[in-house]
């Protein structure tokens, strides 16, 4: 999966829930800056942390995760 590309789709999915990054990474157990990096593509994210992610969203996993989601 590219990073960048999950990045993108994750802050696409943030924004539009109406989260700034501080309120996902404490939903999700993260910090901020960590959100950041994920999104940016800087860092990678662990599947089972990308579930988590999904979940704090509300959307499903391959939303985040899979291209043409």
């Amino acid at each position: 999966m590219s990073e960048h590309r999950f990045g993108s789709r994750l802050r696409a999915a943030r924004k539009k829930r109406g989260l700034t990054q501080r309120q996902l990474a404490e939903k999700v157990g993260v910090s901020q800056p960590m959100i950041a990096r994920w999104e940016s593509g800087r860092t990678d994210v662990v599947l089972g942390t990308a579930f988590r992610l999904a979940k704090a969203l509300k959307v499903p996993p391959e939303t985040l995760m899979l291209r043409n989601a």
